[in-house]
């Protein structure tokens, strides 16, 4: 007796886009209201919008059926070759970051991982260009990012280095670091609400002073992983944002008594002549020591999700800085406890 043959379970936005397919919207997200005119209406236009999950043609890039149309004249096998190609490449896309992640203590075997993903992956896009060259096609047309996109893809393929409260992954079940809330402590003195620090490097000094300083409360290293969009470069800021921080700069100078600044106010002030190179005390860098929430505010009105800066000049080790000012773009890949660091740091750099 032969045994029977079952399908692979569908994804369930498929299957749902299967039964809508089938039945229709209404039957499938409520049959009750089959009498209502204006779903029924609604229900006629779903139905003819929602894509075919037997055909490749509607499932070959977003937009569904827009996509179809570049498609439309391709054969259908071609067509099937194409988006089972397409998947492997965004699988292997996440599979090159999940690698490059997780080298905390795989050592060589990590390595060899990320390299074979990185094989596979560039494999992938070579075996896509020659499947559209095949029908004809030049493939769908590419973005042309901005600098500030740019510096954020190349940022994001690495993973990034923070120090701070231990158990944020571990205890809290955080996944991402993110903004604390605008405050002062009882002084008066502004707290780094505005933005996270990170360095690129782990042997960044900064990464083990901050990782193991100030035991209570306990701290700990984070590997990070960035997921950045824009990020621009301090030492290199588009005109029009250059212009809103120095608009501000001197919105602030004009207070006719500097002791008339509010604490964050006085913050603010000490960022944004940091940031423009207006401090007075020469050849210290360009990062502030304290990032307020109005200056991040001013980064995230203008599009912007992180800033690079450039390593300060006068101090020994250290590399360049980023500050994120958008939570959920550093997610916490792994947490180091405070008296762990050190041999993590000796053994990645091979110090």
């Amino acid at each position: 007796m032969a045994e029977p043959q079952f399908k692979p379970a569908r994804p369930p936005i498929e299957q749902f886009i299967s039964d809508v397919r089938g039945q229709g919207i209404l039957q499938t997200l409520n049959p009750n209201l089959k009498n209502d005119p204006v779903f029924q209406k609604v229900s006629s236009a779903l139905d003819f919008i929602i894509p075919d999950p037997d055909n490749p043609l509607d499932f070959l890039g977003p937009g569904g059926k827009v996509a179809a149309g570049f498609f439309s004249n391709l054969p259908l096998p071609l067509a099937r070759k194409i988006k089972a190609t397409m998947k492997k490449i965004e699988d292997l896309e996440l599979k090159v970051k999940r690698e490059r992640a997780a080298r905390k203590s795989d050592g060589p075997a990590a390595s060899t991982a990320l390299e074979k993903a990185e094989n596979s992956l560039k494999a992938q896009n070579e075996k896509l260009d020659k499947l559209f060259e095949e029908g004809g096609v030049k493939g769908p047309p590419r973005v042309i990012k901005n600098k500030e996109e740019q510096l954020a893809e190349t940022l994001s393929k690495d993973n990034v280095y923070h120090g701070g409260i231990a158990g944020l992954k571990t205890e809290a079940g955080e996944q991402f670091l993110k903004r604390p809330p605008a405050a002062t402590d009882d002084a008066g003195v502004a707290q780094s609400t505005g933005g996270i620090y990170s360095v690129l490097n782990v042997d960044d000094p900064r990464f083990f002073n901050f990782s193991g300083r100030n035991i209570d409360p306990k701290k700990s290293g984070y590997i990070v992983s960035p997921e950045l969009r824009r990020t621009v470069d301090a030492a290199d800021m588009p005109k029009d944002l250059q212009n809103k921080l120095y608009d501000r700069l001197s919105e602030l100078q004009q207070v006719d008594d500097f002791g008339g600044l509010t604490p964050l106010e006085r913050y603010t002030y000490f960022n944004i002549s940091k940031i423009l190179g207006k401090e007075p005390i020469k050849n210290s860098g360009l990062v502030p020591g304290v990032f307020q929430k109005e200056t991040g505010d001013i980064f995230r009105q203008e599009g912007f999700d992180s800033i690079l800066f450039p390593r300060r000049p006068n101090f020994k080790g250290e590399g360049k800085t980023l500050i994120s000012v958008a939570d959920d773009n550093l997610r916490i890949a792994d947490e180091i406890k405070y008296d762990e660091v050190a041999d993590f740091i000796r053994k990645m750099s091979g110090k």
